[in-house]
């Protein structure tokens, strides 16, 4: 469905179970990282070698990290 993300639908459920805003942002971006990891060692073997992999690892830990923290300074407002 358009317009419609799972980490939006996880967040709206969460605050719809009582979580607070915040506590649900966080919980959701937790949910993801096991997803993303599993993501990463499937397709690891395409990407272009470990060097590769762990680049565009380090790389996706700094951005993600930075974004979440973004996202967490944002919920509080």
């Amino acid at each position: 469905m358009p317009g419609i993300s799972r980490s939006g639908i996880t967040i709206a459920t969460l605050i719809a179970l009582g979580l607070a805003p915040g506590d649900a942002l966080t919980a959701s971006f937790a949910m993801s990282i096991p997803v993303a990891l599993l993501a990463g060692l499937v397709e690891s073997g395409s990407l272009g070698g470990p060097g590769v992999v762990l680049a565009s690892c380090l790389a996706s830990m700094v951005v993600g990290y930075a974004t979440i923290g973004l996202m967490l300074a944002l919920s509080r407002r």
